[in-house]
């Protein structure tokens, strides 16, 4: 989920820029840096004991973090295309206020409700027009819509997976995942009429369809078994956008 919009991004910015590429790292490091804190900072809210030495190491790696990816994020604005600085600090500080947002609610115990989760997947598909604007490109409905198709995939897996979750309890939650997969098909037709989104975009979400379908029926029977599941649908989903968004940079 960390490199799929990045991934989409460059490649409807028609190639990448200095600026975006630089916007690859400044991401990867914001993630560790939360991956670092998050540990130590709950344990310290909740009042639970940690090893000696943790908090600290933890706090030393977030801010070593956070300085390697404040650096990259002002290089990536001092390189922005002319034009395109002002822009690129406002999706950026959206991408960063959507992620704060959602690390809020893990601080408040709400981390693994669904509105968190889909704050921070916001957050994530965000950067998806964040490279496309840094490239010197509009911020316009194609570059929202690189953004939902991502965010469109996101939430095909968190339905998924709560619907398999569900089917193995015998839930009704497992009809919702259908249900929400139904409304995406729907939003995703209105994004491609719209002009939002090219064709072949649709068409990425062939596999993230079929897989759902195959796997409510065919569940499978470890995590293991999904995670490799996933894995597979992840790079045919991002394959296929990558090479439709090409195409449409390319035609441009």
């Amino acid at each position: 989920m960390l490199l799929i919009p990045l991934a989409l991004g460059l490649a409807a910015a028609g190639g990448p820029e200095a600026a975006s590429l630089l916007l690859v790292p400044a991401l990867t490091f914001l993630f560790l840096s939360r991956y670092a804190a998050l540990p130590a900072a709950v344990r310290l809210l909740e009042g639970k004991p940690a090893p000696p030495g943790f908090v600290a190491r933890r706090f030393l790696w977030t801010a070593v973090y956070l300085g390697a990816s404040l650096a990259c994020l002002v290089a990536a604005l001092l390189s922005t295309p002319p034009g395109a600085f002002a822009v690129t600090l406002r999706v950026a500080a959206a991408t960063t206020l959507l992620g704060a947002a959602q690390t809020a609610l893990v601080f408040a115990g709400r981390g693994r409700s669904l509105g968190a989760e889909l704050l921070g997947m916001a957050g994530l598909a965000s950067a998806a027009p964040l490279v496309i604007v840094a490239s010197g490109g509009p911020l316009d409905a194609q570059a929202l819509g690189v953004g939902m198709v991502a965010l469109g995939y996101f939430v095909s897996t968190l339905a998924f997976v709560r619907a398999w979750r569900a089917r193995a309890r015998g839930s009704a939650v497992a009809g919702a995942g259908l249900a929400a997969h139904l409304v995406l098909a729907a939003l995703l037709v209105v994004l491609w009429r719209e002009g939002f989104i090219p064709a072949g975009a649709l068409a990425a979400f062939v596999p993230v369809f079929a897989r759902t379908a195959w796997g409510l029926r065919f569940p499978p029977q470890t995590i293991r078994t999904l995670g490799w599941r996933e894995a597979a649908v992840a790079l045919a989903f991002t394959g296929i956008a990558v090479a439709a968004f090409l195409g449409r940079a390319g035609g441009e």
